[in-house]
């Protein structure tokens, strides 16, 4: 595993290969990171998924993204659970999913990262933020993922008070 200080939670989208990737981000807000996703020139079609409901985010906030994401792009919201979102996907059809919600609850109790999981392609990134001590919920799903699954913590970054999470199967990343 490499640390790295300093970074930002964008900086792992460098680590994307070519220019033709599909990305899936599991809880968007406002849209910030699905805006450095759209910016970094790496996605072919981003996708992003939030329910938007009145417990996590709100329809203010639906609406913000969709004004920061444009309507003419190669971006779609998916205003639906995670659980309902992860059926619409192929197996192994994903260059990369960051998770970035339910923290508190460790990423619904693991569920999100390995239903996910499944969808990235073989040297394709699973990233998200909250592997820190402040959640240790999500810390818990991470290494069960890990101790379960072919996959290895390839990368920390630092990020404030944050530590964002990157896998990868066996160190396929190119």
């Amino acid at each position: 595993m490499i640390s790295l200080a300093g970074y930002r939670r964008q900086d792992v989208l460098s680590l994307l290969q070519g220019e033709r990737n599909v990305g899936v981000e599991l809880g968007v807000a406002e849209g910030v990171f699905s805006k450095h996703m759209q910016e970094s020139g790496k996605f072919e079609n981003i996708i992003g998924i939030d329910s938007y409901s009145e417990q996590q985010h709100n329809t203010e906030e639906y609406k913000l993204a969709l004004k920061k994401m444009g309507l003419m792009s190669n971006y779609q919201l998916l205003r639906m659970t995670f659980d309902d979102a992860v059926e619409l996907f192929d197996d192994l059809s994903l260059n990369f999913v960051y998770v970035d919600g339910y923290a508190h609850s460790g990423e619904n109790g693991g569920k999100t990262i390995f239903d996910w999981y499944k969808k990235v392609k073989v040297g394709g990134i699973l990233a998200g933020d909250d592997y820190h001590a402040d959640w240790p919920l999500v810390i818990e799903a991470v290494d069960q993922l890990i101790q379960q699954t072919g996959y290895n913590l390839q990368y920390l970054f630092f990020q404030l008070h944050k530590k964002v999470k990157i896998l990868t199967k066996f160190g396929l990343i190119h």
